[in-house]
């Protein structure tokens, strides 16, 4: 963008300063987003034209995570296998204390389903329940991100 561009912005006014940015796109329009520089055919409200390698996926490990925790969730393969993530839940819930002046950046862990499970998973073939032998599961105490893997038998 150069500065004799003009784009749709957004802001907030604090009386003494004025902080703007440009309106983020509408999502699932053609080339939505493709203005600022993010993957013109990414949907995350649909979660369609998700390209790992371009738009990103991510394990974060909080310090100080145990080891064994650790070692279980570097063996989740990167590509493939992945069934679904709900996009529209990457943001804060309705009555959630957070400064509305901070931007929300969230971040999200998936994990492959091939990974939890030794289910036959194709789309074709798809079972309403899948039994799993490992619970990835995630809870933020006192601003702190933990993770854990639960399982049975040998993981």
């Amino acid at each position: 963008m150069s500065d004799n561009e003009t784009v749709p912005t957004q802001g907030v006014d604090y009386g003494h300063t004025i902080v703007g940015w440009p309106v983020r796109p509408k999502w699932g329009q053609p080339d939505a987003g493709a203005s600022i520089g993010i993957n013109p055919d990414f949907d995350p409200v649909t979660g369609n034209g998700w390209l790992p390698e371009e738009d990103g996926y991510h394990h974060d490990l909080p310090a100080g995570t145990p080891a064994d925790v650790q070692s279980a969730i570097n063996q989740v393969k990167q590509a493939g296998g992945l069934m679904s993530v709900d996009l529209r839940k990457l943001r804060p819930a309705a009555g959630y204390p957070w400064d509305q002046t901070v931007a929300w950046d969230p971040v999200f862990v998936y994990f492959p389903a091939k990974a939890v499970s030794d289910s036959d998973l194709s789309a074709g073939s798809l079972p309403e329940t899948v039994p799993v032998h490992s619970r990835i599961q995630d809870d933020v105490h006192d601003g702190a991100q933990f993770i854990s893997v639960t399982g049975s038998g040998s993981q």
